[in-house]
């Protein structure tokens, strides 16, 4: 007997979707009259009964887990899917159920997907990684096979062994095409960049916390220091964290003694992590919004509840999980959540977000009014410290 797993936006009683799943339905029995299926669903009952089809509630991780290593084929069907449009939080889900199915060996088929628009561009990066991986696909329209071919199509052509020379043929303007001759090899991305602004405020942007991020950041603040900063602006916007010490690594330098963030496991331990910082030098601002996560979130997390730093921007992602990845042999790993943390005041955010102390919507694509606010915040507090 077959098996079978559908994900989609199910059991949410939108028309489309459950006209679309009811046709999934109808052709996998009309072609394999024996097929199980079980269906991802908001409303594992209602879905059961009009289908008559298995149904799991699609946010019961470790049930997904059993079902998924049992099946033969996960299906990701219908509708918009991955777009960050009306929601971030609804293309990670669906990259990560996709992702979930590839890492347990598991034929996966994207079904007419409506692809994009995906405005991220960390998105359209994980968006086109873990389409990469899928065993086929079909979208719905020209647009998503437009969207699907602007994200993947010079990339897959590129990558090659570390070390080999790659020929692209390029043109700029009107300029007559050139050969250029490319080594590939591996792209150590930095984490941590920063400048001066205003003569006394050191601006610094982390991007991610990867293992150097920690020393990269003391290393920036320190030269920064020596630069004359009177006062730091620090740019965690689009942030989606990395790892958890690396986040507590920069913490210590920056907030002052006592609780950085809480790490509470199932079974009620507790794992604290605190700085020794005797005193904070400069007064700071941090910028975050809907893409600043996990390890960025306990870092602003941390800023705001000790007073050593305040917020502006919009609300942030959100995800107070802590997650471990377990290698299973070759280049296959699983990645679960074992732990949620909490900020020095004993907040949780996953799933919530932390709101910034004063709310400053993004005019334009680099949301430079907000990065312009909070200058002038500092600029009044080093004002008020002389």
């Amino acid at each position: 007997m077959s098996k079978i797993l559908l994900s989609g936006y199910y059991g949410f009683a939108n028309a489309g979707d459950e006209a679309m799943l009811a046709a999934i339905v109808s052709a996998l029995r009309r072609e394999v009259p024996d097929v199980e299926i079980t269906v991802l669903s908001g409303n594992p009952a209602v879905t059961a009964a009009k289908y008559q089809v298995k149904s799991l509630n699609r946010f019961d991780a470790l049930g997904f887990l059993r079902v998924l290593r049992h099946t033969d084929l996960l299906l990701s069907g219908g509708g918009s899917l991955l777009q960050d449009v009306t929601s971030s939080k609804s293309l990670f889900y669906y990259l990560s159920v996709i992702f979930a199915g590839k890492l347990m060996g598991k034929k996966v088929m994207l079904f007419a997907q409506g692809i994009g628009p995906i405005k991220s561009s960390f998105a359209r990066i994980l968006t086109k990684w873990v389409c990469n991986s899928v065993d086929i696909m079909t979208v719905r329209d020209d647009g998503s096979s437009e969207e699907l071919k602007s994200m993947m199509s010079v990339v897959g052509k590129i990558r090659g062994k570390d070390g080999s020379v790659v020929e692209v043929l390029v043109q700029t303007g009107t300029t007559a095409p050139r050969i250029v001759r490319i080594v590939r090899s591996e792209i150590k991305i930095k984490s941590v960049t920063g400048e001066m602004k205003d003569k006394n405020i050191g601006y610094i942007r982390i991007s991610s916390f990867n293992e150097s991020t920690a020393s990269d950041f003391a290393a920036k603040y320190h030269e920064l220091e020596n630069q004359g900063m009177k006062g730091t602006v620090l740019d965690l916007r689009g942030n989606p964290g990395g790892l958890l010490w690396s986040g507590v690594g920069v913490a210590k330098l920056i907030v002052p003694k006592g609780p950085i963030v809480s790490v509470t496991e199932k079974d009620g331990s507790t794992l604290t992590e605190s700085s020794d910082l005797a005193t904070v030098k400069y007064p700071m601002a941090v910028l975050v919004d809907n893409g600043t996560a996990s390890a960025a979130e306990i870092v602003a997390g941390a800023l705001q509840d000790t007073k050593a730093g305040k917020l502006f921007g919009t609300k942030t992602y959100g995800k107070g999980s802590v997650q471990t990845v377990f290698k299973l042999g070759g280049d296959t790993a699983l990645k679960l959540t074992m732990a949620k943390y909490y900020t020095p005041s004993g907040r949780s955010i996953n799933g919530v977000g932390i709101e910034p102390d004063e709310l400053v919507e993004a005019t334009d694509e680099r949301g430079s009014n907000q990065l312009e606010t909070a200058l002038v915040y500092i600029a009044q507090e080093i004002q008020k410290g002389k």
